[in-house]
């Protein structure tokens, strides 16, 4: 489930990425990073599975640090 579920977040950002450069639009930018910390967090979770507890967090980390610049970005621009 969790494998699924990279690939199609995985898609999504190398769509969202493709328009955004083909369409030179930076609009779509905290988007992308959403997209990308999602898979960040889907990582992290696959880690915790796997009983590797310090690449999991670091990932959970990783993505909360990405959540907050994604919506501070959004909400303050």
């Amino acid at each position: 489930m969790l494998k699924f579920s990279r690939i199609i977040l995985a898609v999504i950002g190398l769509l969202l990425s493709g328009y955004g450069l083909l369409a030179r639009r930076t609009e779509v930018l905290p988007y992308l990073m959403f997209v990308l910390g999602l898979i960040i967090l889907v990582i992290g979770l696959e880690a915790f599975q796997k009983r590797q507890k310090v690449y999991g967090w670091i990932n959970i980390i990783a993505f909360l640090t990405i959540l907050f610049v994604v919506f501070q970005g959004l909400l303050f621009h």
